[in-house]
């Protein structure tokens, strides 16, 4: 498993209160079986799963870190790669701060996707 990069607009991201606090709302997208519930499972929880089972529509989690001394909140999607949930995966692409592609090592046509994934997040958000 490997990803590309990790876009974030400053811009969408708003203080939350008088403190130095945010919340940014990240993407995980690539194709099926890529690792991205893995990758989302290994970051929020420090879990690790042998085994596969596809994601069926999104799943999320929460995760707060610390930035320069202001608390960061971060709600990361971790969204179906199957091509019968695009459109609804799509609707959550909406109001996102940033996105992380996935994509599969051992799998050149998950690699060859990352570019049709980008434009997709491009253009509707």
């Amino acid at each position: 498993m490997s990803f590309e990069f990790l876009i974030l607009k400053n811009s969408s991201m708003k203080p939350s209160g008088e403190s130095c606090s945010y919340t940014a709302k990240l993407l995980i997208i690539g194709d099926s079986g890529v690792g991205k519930t893995n990758l989302l499972l290994r970051y929020c929880e420090s879990d690790f799963k042998t085994s596969y089972v596809p994601t069926i529509g999104v799943d999320f989690k929460v995760k707060s870190i610390t930035v320069d001394r202001c608390k960061l909140k971060l709600q990361i999607w971790d969204t179906a790669g199957q091509e019968r949930f695009k459109t609804v995966n799509q609707a959550y692409y909406k109001g996102s701060d940033g996105v992380v592609l996935v994509y599969s090592l051992i799998d050149q046509t998950s690699f060859e996707n990352i570019g049709r994934h980008r434009t997709k997040f491009r253009e509707l958000d």
